[in-house]
């Protein structure tokens, strides 16, 4: 009997750049550059960053409550501990990152492009997604009240024991997406799940909803 194949799971990882020298947070500034840099127990709450570039840095206790981070672009970086109530981050660009033990309120993140991202024991209130591309990320570990991927590309993408509480994916296209790892509450489109990766279980709870979607009434 021929095994069922299983979802490519996506390559992202844990990032610890090293070399790293102290700098302070002034030196942060809209369409700036930044490399090899520790930003540490700063605070840029408030602050116009749209178009900052970091490579290989490292931010650590930060508070960014409603940062404008609009057009960002981050590689080979990692974001440790941020707090933030509300972050602004469309048309922003992460490759190679890993973002761990956050706290969020709303991080609008709208027409991204994220590559090799891993996201671990974070807890996020919402998270818009919408229109982004997505290759190469894993969440684990994380709790996020609602997540949307309206009209988003999806490859390789995993969520290991992470919470939803909604799922907005109405018009997204997935291809080996797992969500077997994945607690879900509500998801507004199942049919948009076509291309993911299920648990048994998971299947019976998605019933109802597959069930609407082809019209079935369940009595």
């Amino acid at each position: 009997m021929s095994r069922v194949p299983l979802p490519r799971p996506p390559r992202a990882k844990s990032i610890r750049p090293r070399d790293l020298a102290p700098v302070a947070a002034v030196a942060l500034r809209a369409g700036g550059y930044a490399d090899l840099a520790w930003f540490r127990g700063i605070d840029v709450s408030g602050v116009d960053l749209r178009g900052l570039e970091l490579v290989e840095c490292v931010m650590e206790d930060v508070r960014a409550d409603r940062t404008r981070l609009e057009d960002f672009r981050l590689a080979e970086s990692r974001v440790d501990r941020l707090a933030a109530s509300e972050l602004h981050a469309q048309r922003s660009v992460w490759r190679e990152v890993s973002w761990e033990s956050s706290r969020v309120g709303a991080f609008e993140c709208h027409d991204a492009q994220w590559r090799s991202v891993l996201i671990e024991g974070c807890r996020i209130g919402f998270l818009g997604l919408g229109r982004s591309n997505l290759l190469d990320v894993r969440l684990r570990d994380c709790t996020l009240d609602a997540l949307d991927l309206t009209a988003a590309t999806l490859n390789r993408v995993a969520f290991d024991d992470c919470r939803i509480g909604e799922l907005r994916i109405r018009e997204s296209r997935l291809q080996d997406v797992d969500l077997r790892g994945l607690t879900l509450n509500q998801v507004d489109d199942a049919a948009s799940l076509r291309g993911a990766w299920v648990s048994a279980d998971q299947l019976v709870e998605l019933a109802p909803a597959l069930a609407a979607h082809v019209g079935l009434r369940i009595v």
